[in-house]
């Protein structure tokens, strides 16, 4: 029998770990509450499933696949993905999506995976744009637990924890702590207990899916001591002492770089010009693909034209500016006829949006509260983005929320991912 290519050797492992998993949490732990919502009336009926409520202006992508959705907020959202940097197109034989940090591909049973951008077959280069990053080390893949084990989810989490240390050099590096809190309990599993016992032996196998196992010990950057690195199958972990920060390096974004030949650093460009990724971007081809015979069952076909805005983005129902104690509403006509827009959409399972920004001296954070269909009723995201002055770019964070609720004190988003109930007073 043919061997599997790698990283899909570990993603069927991974998954098959967590298959099991799940199915005795689902042995142990009641069954998630179903989402009350209002129905939609039989007269109106809820509209299709709508992009723009996953459309990111950022970018110009929407990510319109519900399984591919589903999967971006329960793996963390936009911390650990990074924006939509393509429209859903057929890769390898796959629905795929490309994020800035992540690539997803939809198998046939339905299920979601990652490719391991690192690895051999896509991009095992050592430097990108001129940063050199520590090389997959051969000594130690061979001492990594084998996909076809039984016990590889516990083996593969014992292999993390003994080469992905916290601190390194008398330096608190965090890697091992940046991955085992890649995923909040929140996020991937919203109607259990955070504190569940049984949760909690789920969530290590779900920062797997993220980021595979580590292919290097850690290193300094070669020119830049404050700089140190752990790469990983499917990304490359990165201590900055300037800000005491552990994060991620958005590597999709080269791979599409590799694939379109376009906006690659010199040094990338070098490494990857024998790639059979390389320039496959091609527009003048038959489904846009350079050399068909190097990149089968493909077809890229305005895989990276972005899209328009989509114009069934439904109303837009206002903005709502909080600040001062309490913290008070500083547009307070405005702001009771958003939120009565807002509610009364919510009732008839119309597509709107609303704004709200709580203010503060140089800091503040803005949510956008989006309606759309989903599960059968109404679903409500909620993108929050915090900000400051000056700019220090802190990333976003995508939430579901499991209704909306008018009160006598305003009106109320329940269940919005780790931070509850969000009440924009009236």
């Amino acid at each position: 029998m043919a061997r599997l290519p790698l990283h899909r050797a570990v993603a069927l492992a991974v998954a098959l770990a967590l298959a099991l998993a799940l199915s005795a949490l689902a042995d142990t732990l009641p069954s998630p509450p179903s989402v009350v919502s209002p129905p939609c009336p039989p007269a109106s009926p809820c509209p299709p499933v709508p992009t723009a409520d996953r459309y990111f202006a950022q970018t110009g992508f929407a990510v319109d696949q519900d399984a591919f959705w589903n999967y971006f907020l329960r793996r963390g959202g936009l911390p650990t993905f990074g924006y939509p940097v393509s429209r859903t197109t057929q890769f390898l034989g796959y629905p795929t999506q490309f994020f800035q940090r992540q690539v997803m591909q939809r198998w046939p049973d339905g299920s979601v995976h990652l490719l391991n951008l690192l690895d051999s077959g896509l991009m095992p280069y050592p430097t990108f744009n001129f940063s050199t990053f520590p090389a997959a080390d051969p000594q130690l893949a061979a001492q990594a637990p084998n996909p076809s084990d039984p016990d590889y989810g516990t083996a593969a989490l014992a292999f993390v924890r003994a080469h992905a240390p916290d601190s390194w050099n008398g330096l608190p590096v965090r890697f091992a702590q940046t991955y085992f809190g890649t995923v909040s309990p929140l996020a991937a599993f919203p109607n259990q207990p955070a504190a569940s016992s049984q949760v909690q032996a789920l969530l290590p196998l779900i920062q797997l899916e993220i980021w595979g196992l580590p292919t290097s010990a850690p290193a300094y950057d070669p020119t830049n001591h404050g700089f140190v690195y752990l790469r990983w199958q499917r990304g490359v972990m990165m201590y900055d002492a300037s800000c005491n920060c552990t994060q991620g390096v958005l590597f999709a974004d080269y791979f599409k770089a590799i694939l379109m030949d376009r906006d690659l650093p010199v040094d990338l460009a070098q490494e990857a010009a024998n790639s059979p990724y390389f320039a496959q971007y091609a527009p003048s081809q038959p489904n846009w693909v350079a050399r068909p015979a190097q990149l089968p069952n493909t077809n890229l076909t305005d895989a990276f034209t972005p899209e328009p805005r989509p114009t069934t983005a439904g109303l837009e129902c206002g903005h709502v500016q909080l600040g001062g104690p309490g913290p008070a509403v500083l547009n307070d006509g405005a702001a009771q006829q958003a939120e009565g827009c807002f509610w009364q959409a919510f009732q008839r399972c119309a597509a709107a949006t609303l704004m709200a920004t709580w203010m503060s001296v140089d800091t503040g954070v803005n949510r956008t509260f989006t309606i759309g269909q989903g599960n059968g009723g109404c679903a409500v995201t909620d993108v929050v983005q915090p900000y400051s002055v000056p700019s220090r770019g802190q990333p976003a964070s995508t939430y579901s929320c499991s209704s909306v609720v008018q009160r006598s004190g305003g009106l109320v988003n329940t269940g919005c991912g780790a931070d509850g109930d969000v009440v924009l007073p009236a």
